[in-house]
């Protein structure tokens, strides 16, 4: 586990390129909330950002990221594997999330 400390977003923006690796976790970017928002200016080649927001399913984070070439991933992965696991510990049956079950809760979205 890699452990960063404490951040404000300036000091965010004045750091991005130090990081190969930015995950949103919090509703920042979800539909009716503020959106979360970093300079990418300065980030390294091959910087991935994943946006654990499913709706919308590109987020104005994971959007601009893409722009500057970034690699995304949205949340609804992470959505569905905690279903997943879920279904596990309480029916004792753990579904296959396959990349078509992505794409049909994505298109569901």
């Amino acid at each position: 586990m890699i452990r960063s400390p404490y951040m404000d977003w300036q000091k965010l923006n004045d750091s991005i390129s130090q990081f190969n690796l930015i995950i949103n976790c919090t509703s920042q970017g979800m539909k009716g909330k503020n959106d979360f928002t970093l300079d990418f200016s300065s980030m390294q080649q091959g910087l991935s950002v994943i946006d654990l927001v499913y709706n919308p399913l590109e987020t104005k984070l994971l959007i601009d990221a893409k722009s500057r070439g970034c690699q995304i991933l949205n949340g609804v992965p992470m959505l569905l594997n905690q279903a997943a696991l879920s279904w596990k510990l309480w029916l004792n049956i753990r579904p296959d999330i396959s990349d078509d079950i992505i794409q049909f809760v994505e298109d569901k979205i």
